[in-house]
């Protein structure tokens, strides 16, 4: 035991084949209703080379406490002073009581609670069914592995009987969970990559971290298993607290800072992609969302590996979400949402494309396409600096040759229909469910209000009745949103019901209420408006892509809220045709033609269904309408080419396809029609 290198009160500690240590406090009443249970255990091996002892960190506890203490009580075994908290560290300690085991070799075997007594520290059980303790000094002096090495014990903290220091204590908890956003060029406001820039800050970190305003993090425990979770334990944020109440101490030794790698994380992409313009950032004002609208340049459809959101001065943008724009729909300019079309067969649905201070970029596991002609819109929320500022965004692409083989699928739940909240309303409820189609398994979550958002709740039930937790946030902060990613995916079983139950509060007691005095507030893409959105990243199971069916159900499940909503009407007609249902879709599409007769897409759509019914007179009808809307519309001009021919009218769709390659020359498929006809026998 000589690698233990404790002070001892009486004497020094005897030879045994295992050595027991329980940490105790005097005013812990936990501590003091195991005294019988600690006699029973020490009569138990007595004669069987085992050691007890008693270890008192609270370094206000003198000799005399202890024998006073040991007394009363009746605690076996030979009590020792651990002060200066060396045994505390060597034996995970963080509570009384708490057991530790070592071996002959003062190897570490065991630690954790006595039993399983006390479920939490006011809920107890009427006896032990469990007897952790007993069970681990058995296995190790029969030379056997203990069951369950570790365990969590319920009592009374150690960790505020100590000062702690930097070096010791400090130094590790802020280069996990601080560093990576406070140090040079990064967004917080002041680095603490030292024990003097720490020192500085030492009452301000206290008073952050005991209000859970840092590190930031809005997930509840217990709801959702979340990989990069930040959230500090209780134990951490006394530490913070006694080592600013004590001076901040910097202790022994020293502590080498974290490195990060500078410049582009991944290395030089493939391609960089800059925002056209400079956006100038006013010095005073509220916080600005901002959509950059990026180009890039592209000559063929590429597979994108990862990307690298670059958003500009970091210590200005808050967070930003980066989208692929296939259909050139959204306009640069302020909105806190863009509004961006989706084409009827998106690819890359299923991917967060998603920055905030502090986050590392990543590979995808899943590739994605993107193709000539995509823009890339960056929606930017910038806060000012109390000087005018300008903010040129640049989002750095890394591509790869190999094709998807796994394809992912962002599930939305939302029914901003519903929102019309009243002024003054404290607890207004919007819900939403889906149910499953086929399995899954969901990857990230991202949970979407704005500022009246309160309570935000979303959970699975299983078609065992089984609730799973998803996400909450009881405090809804929209200047901390973020993706979070399962640390390891969550299955969910065909038919399992996905729920969001999320509260809104429209009263003057709302902080963040951008309306004084509170108003009406609907749904919309502006700050002063509200959402309510939840989405689910989720890969199908099996081989293949399998999203078809989940998209047919979602559509279907936005249709039976908003029986005219055109993108879900020209969407699922699309997918339905999809899956060889010209029937169904052009049900779909009719009704989506009725609703936006001015829609080129839907026209051309419905023309592909009457073709695939044999109605291709029909069908030239709606591409010509299409082509009468949108000229520049090579799909709908190839459309009616192919439909030309199959009405024998070939000269016709010669003067097509002829079209269609003024306009692209290397258009193979066209080409090839073109020249199948021109070489007809």
């Amino acid at each position: 035991m000589r690698s233990l290198a404790i002070l001892l009160l009486f004497g020094s500690l005897a030879f045994a084949d295992v050595q027991v240590f329980v940490f105790i406090r005097t005013d812990c009443p936990i501590s003091n209703r195991y005294a019988p249970e600690l006699t029973r255990i020490a009569k138990e091996f007595q004669g069987r080379h085992v050691a007890f002892y008693l270890v008192y960190p609270d370094p206000a506890t003198n000799k005399r406490a202890i024998e006073n203490h040991m007394a009363e009580f009746g605690f076996p075994g030979t009590p020792l002073r651990d002060p200066d908290h060396k045994l505390e560290n060597r034996a995970h300690a963080t509570v009384a009581p708490e057991a530790a085991v070592f071996d002959s070799a003062g190897n570490l075997k065991y630690h954790g609670r006595i039993d399983d007594r006390y479920i939490s520290p006011g809920v107890s059980r009427p006896r032990a069914q469990v007897h952790d303790l007993e069970d681990a000094i058995s296995a190790v002096l029969a030379g056997k592995p203990v069951a369950h090495p570790e365990t969590r014990a319920i009592g009374c903290s150690l960790t505020d009987l100590r000062a702690g220091d930097f070096n010791r204590d400090i130094a590790p908890i802020v280069y996990k969970h601080c560093a990576v956003c406070h140090r040079p060029g990064e967004a917080a406001p002041f680095s603490l990559l030292t024990y003097q820039d720490v020192k500085k800050h030492a009452n301000q970190i206290a008073d952050a971290t005991e209000r859970h305003f840092m590190p930031p993090w809005l997930p509840e425990k217990g709801f959702g298993d979340f990989a990069d979770d930040q959230r500090l334990t209780p134990d951490e944020i006394q530490l913070f607290a006694n080592w600013a109440a004590a001076g901040a101490p910097e202790g022994e030794g020293s502590v080498i800072p974290p490195s990060f790698t500078e410049g582009w994380q991944l290395g030089p992409p493939d391609l960089i992609v800059e925002a056209p313009n400079y956006y100038t950032l006013p010095a005073s004002g509220p916080d600005v969302y901002f959509n950059f609208v990026l180009t890039p340049d592209l000559k063929a459809p590429r597979y994108v590996r990862a990307i690298e959101i670059r958003p500009g001065e970091k210590k200005l943008v808050h967070h930003a979400n980066l989208y692929v724009d296939r259909a050139r729909s959204c306009p640069e300019g302020p909105g806190m949402d863009p509004i961006i079309e989706r084409t009827a067969f998106d690819p890359d649905d299923g991917h967060f494309l998603f920055w905030k201070p502090g986050s590392v970029p990543t590979e995808e596991v899943f590739s994605w396409q993107l193709d000539p002609g995509n823009h890339l819109v960056l929606n930017a929320h910038m806060q000012p600096s109390g000087k005018p500022e300008t903010v040129r965004p640049l989002v750095g692409l890394y591509f790869t040759d190999k094709k998807p083989q796994k394809f992912p699928l962002l599930i939305q739940l939302e029914h901003d229909g519903a929102l019309n909240i009243p002024p003054g309303v404290r607890d207004f409820l919007v819900s939403d469910d889906f149910k499953l189609p086929r399995d899954v398994n969901v990857l990230a979550v991202y949970p979407h209000v704005h500022y009246l958002g309160h309570l935000l709740d979303a959970y699975a039930t299983l078609p065992s009745g089984e609730r799973k937790p998803l996400i909450r946030i009881a405090n809804w902060d929209p200047n901390w949103q973020a993706v979070y990613r399962y640390r390891e995916p969550l299955f969910l079983p065909k038919d399992t019901v996905i729920s969001m139950r999320y509260h809104y509060d429209d009263s003057a007691a709302n902080p963040r209420n951008p309306n004084h005095p509170p108003k009406r507030v609907k749904e919309g893409n502006q700050a002063t408006d509200e959402m309510s959105h939840l989405w689910l990243q989720v890969l199908p199971t099996g081989a293949g892509d399998r999203r078809l069916e989940l998209q047919q159900a979602m559509l279907a499940h936005r249709l039976e809220k908003y029986p005219d909503d055109f993108p879900a009407l020209l969407h699922l007609g699309t997918v339905m045709l999809s899956r060889l249902n010209p029937g169904g879709a052009m049900s779909m599409l009719q009704a989506a033609v009725k609703v936006d007769p001015r829609s080129a897409e839907a026209h051309n759509f419905l023309g592909s269904a009457l073709v695939s019914l044999g109605r291709t007179t029909e069908a030239m009808e709606q591409f010509r309408l299409a082509l009468s809307l949108r000229s520049d519309y090579p799909n709908a001009r190839f459309n009616l080419g192919n439909a030309l021919v199959k009405s024998g009218k070939l000269d016709e769709a010669v003067a097509e396809y002829k079209s269609i390659l003024e306009a692209n020359p290397e258009d193979e498929l066209t080409k090839d029609r073109l020249n199948a006809i021109l070489n007809r026998p």
